[in-house]
């Protein structure tokens, strides 16, 4: 039986084409309409900053504000989190990604888990996670995983 290729860059492609549809649809009613996006950085890791790089291109083109908020890996995570919170409580922030691997020093499940569960666009957030894994998940993070998966592969067939 032969098995189906699916080119995941031309699908991520499509997503951010119509997204930046939608968006620009939207914007025409609503000015004001401007969905952004922080990622946190911590450190200089070369991969990770590839992966930001990336992000950032992506944002672009879907035409969603994107913001890098870089710290030098000696941040304390009582400071991140710090950062974090004040993210949250923006109310022009919509989404906050935290570029992992974050240095040794600071938890992972601390820093992510500080996210908070409307803006978490990875999902990493321990409540998140929990209802990622739930069959009867009832939270609309989980919803959104769900559909985004499905959408991907019927895209692909």
């Amino acid at each position: 039986m032969a098995g189906t290729k699916i080119d995941g860059t031309a699908i991520a492609k499509g997503i951010r084409e119509r997204l930046n549809a939608e968006i620009r649809k939207t914007q025409e009613s609503n000015p004001r309409f401007n969905p952004s996006l922080v990622i946190f950085q911590v450190g200089d890791r070369s991969d990770s900053s590839t992966y930001v790089r990336m992000k950032l291109k992506a944002a672009e083109e879907a035409n969603i504000l994107c913001r890098l908020a870089k710290f030098p890996e000696e941040i304390t995570e009582t400071e991140l989190i710090q950062e974090i919170t004040n993210a949250n409580n923006d109310p022009s922030v919509h989404g906050i990604l935290v570029q992992l691997p974050l240095p040794n020093h600071l938890s992972e499940h601390t820093v992510t888990s500080a996210v908070s569960n409307e803006k978490d666009v990875d999902g990493f957030g321990a409540i998140n996670i929990g209802e990622l894994a739930k069959r009867e998940a009832s939270h609309s993070l989980s919803l959104a995983h769900r559909k985004g998966s499905w959408n991907f592969y019927a895209q692909a067939a």
